[in-house]
């Protein structure tokens, strides 16, 4: 399937955020390794702050999504879709959960960023990906995803 980059923006973004912007091929960013990968940003207020983005990041190789890994998610059905929600994120330093990788201990944190994962039909993935603090729990990302025009085609 070839996906535009208007079928990824949001028809109405939730929770006072808009649009910023697209990142295109940038390989690891929200996906690991799939240089093909597309991220819409939305921000609420002003500066850059990643604890201020919402990201609709999409994957054409339905690489595996970053900073998840070994995590297991709780599933969600929108329409036929079947969603994945991360309510945490790996981040450097010892804590809760802590794993101890190569380069030194990641924990799980649960105050700067959730994600919702859709693994498409055809083999492609969709994640949306925010601050807790902008939209709560893995309802407040569905109906995000809603607005998503690639995501209401699908369900």
């Amino acid at each position: 399937m070839v996906v535009s980059t208007d079928s990824l923006k949001m028809g109405k973004p939730p929770g006072g955020y808009s649009y910023f912007g697209i990142a295109e091929g940038q390989p690891r960013i929200e996906f690991h390794d799939d240089p093909g990968q597309v991220i819409v940003r939305y921000k609420v207020g002003t500066g850059y702050e990643q604890t201020k983005m919402l990201s609709v990041c999409y994957s054409p190789a339905g690489a595996a999504l970053a900073f998840v890994e070994s995590k297991e998610p709780r599933r969600f059905a929108l329409g036929k879709l079947q969603a994945d929600y991360f309510d945490g994120h790996w981040v450097p330093g010892p804590g809760e959960g802590q794993w101890d990788t190569i380069v030194g201990p990641v924990h799980w944190d649960t105050s700067t960023q959730h994600s919702l994962l859709f693994k498409l039909p055809d083999g492609s993935a969709l994640a949306i990906r925010c601050s807790p603090s902008y939209i709560q729990g893995a309802a407040g990302l569905l109906n995000a995803a809603g607005e998503v025009p690639l995501i209401r085609a699908l369900r």
